[in-house]
């Protein structure tokens, strides 16, 4: 196992009424997996703000970091996972 910092932002945050936990992960985790194991902490809520109802894949900004990167990306001890929500407007 391997502990990293997950940090959420705007409406994750809200959700989460946390700005970052320590979540300990399987070695070779990815962000996909990560993510998953933040759902028994913080429940339904923000399953349905992280998961895509049609497609099961994230909808979420992720970095680790402080560097831009895809779900299926592996995380390393001691890595930050930063989660924003979709930007969206015009």
């Amino acid at each position: 196992m391997i502990t990293i910092t997950v940090r959420f932002f705007s409406h994750f945050l809200l959700t989460t009424k946390q700005k970052e936990i320590q979540l300990e992960i399987p070695e070779a985790a990815t962000i996909e997996e990560a993510v998953k194991e933040l759902f028994p902490i913080f429940g339904d809520d923000l399953r349905n703000e992280l998961i895509h109802k049609k497609t099961n894949s994230i909808q979420a900004i992720c970095a680790v970091n402080a560097k831009k990167v895809t779900p299926d990306t592996v995380l390393y001890q001691n890595d930050t996972l930063l989660l924003f929500p979709p930007l969206s407007g015009g």
